[in-house]
């Protein structure tokens, strides 16, 4: 399946989070930090703005998590995620699929990865620095209902980055909402992920700082198959290596 940054590469591994048919599962608002912690420093924790990193789980999990920075530059459709929601909804509709760098497997450190470990999510356009003036305008909810987010004033609240959506088709109701379609663009009768999002109030930027806006259970590792070249081959040996503890399989594209 494809998706605003791309198609999933042959020999290349993937951790995936499926999407569940069970009824009572949890939403995706389950899953967001909320408020949302900011990341002024990245580099100082290691991250980098490609890539994963691995960092020691601080809930009492004996694991490590694969934080994830997901860019806003430009994907091959000249668009990538720029506004976090994007990443989110697509999710929503296809389920969660991220490269991870072979590195992270050729360390001693990938034995602690395991299905305790969670995929955690930074979004260079994550916090809002001037949100006062986003709240005052406010038009969406907190997607999560905080109340404890709500009682501080809503200023980290996840959902302000959707009052600053960049892209989108007015919709002539109301002129700061807009319906986002992200690429690729499809066929006519063909329906791409959309979601409404909110421009910002006229006469103001937003202010962005990183932060941390979701965290996603690891169902499973995906090593993509190369039939030209079997280069799926030296990664499924390197998983085995490796001693992860998340189950693998191929997938094919």
């Amino acid at each position: 399946m494809t998706r605003c940054c791309g198609e999933r590469t042959a020999g290349s591994v993937y951790l995936v989070t499926n999407l569940s048919t069970d009824p009572g599962a949890w939403p995706l608002e389950k899953f967001l930090f909320d408020p949302v912690p900011p990341v002024p420093d990245p580099k100082a924790l290691g991250i980098s703005a490609q890539g994963m990193s691995l960092h020691p789980a601080h809930d009492g999990r004996q694991c490590l998590d694969l934080w994830d920075w997901i860019g806003a530059g430009t994907g091959p459709w000249g668009h990538g995620y720029w506004n976090m929601w994007d990443y989110l909804e697509e999710g929503r509709v296809q389920g969660f699929s991220a490269k991870v760098p072979r590195t992270l497997f050729q360390s001693e450190e990938a034995k602690q990865i395991n299905l305790s470990s969670r995929h955690i999510l930074i979004h260079p356009h994550a916090f809002l620095t001037n949100s006062p003036t986003y709240i005052d305008a406010r038009l969406g909810k907190c997607p999560t209902g905080n109340q404890a987010c709500l009682d501080s004033g809503g200023y980290a609240c996840v959902g302000l980055p959707r009052e600053a959506t960049e892209g989108g088709t007015v919709i002539h109701s109301d002129e700061r909402a807009v319906e986002r379609h992200l690429p690729p663009f499809l066929l006519l009768g063909q329906t791409n992920t959309h979601y409404i999002g909110w421009r910002s109030p006229d006469g103001i930027q937003p202010n962005w700082l990183p932060g941390l806006f979701a965290w996603l259970p690891i169902s499973e590792l995906h090593v993509i198959l190369d039939a030209a070249a079997s280069t799926h081959e030296t990664a499924l040996q390197l998983l085995e290596d490796s001693g992860v503890n998340l189950p693998y399989h191929v997938e094919r594209e």
